[in-house]
């Protein structure tokens, strides 16, 4: 799970996403594992990097 985690973040940090967070659920919620956020520096950023994933 680790290894598709690290290729989440690092597909965002390519993208130039910013302030990442992961929140870990690993056994705590059936729904995920974990949950990653960050911010982006515009409008056409943040739909650069959702579109990528």
């Amino acid at each position: 799970m680790l290894e598709k985690l690290e290729k989440i973040v690092e597909a965002i940090e390519s993208k130039k996403g910013q302030e990442l967070i992961i929140l870990d659920f690993e056994g705590k919620n059936s729904l995920c594992d974990y949950a990653v956020i960050c911010t982006g520096s515009s409008n056409r950023n943040i739909r650069a990097i959702s579109d990528f994933m």
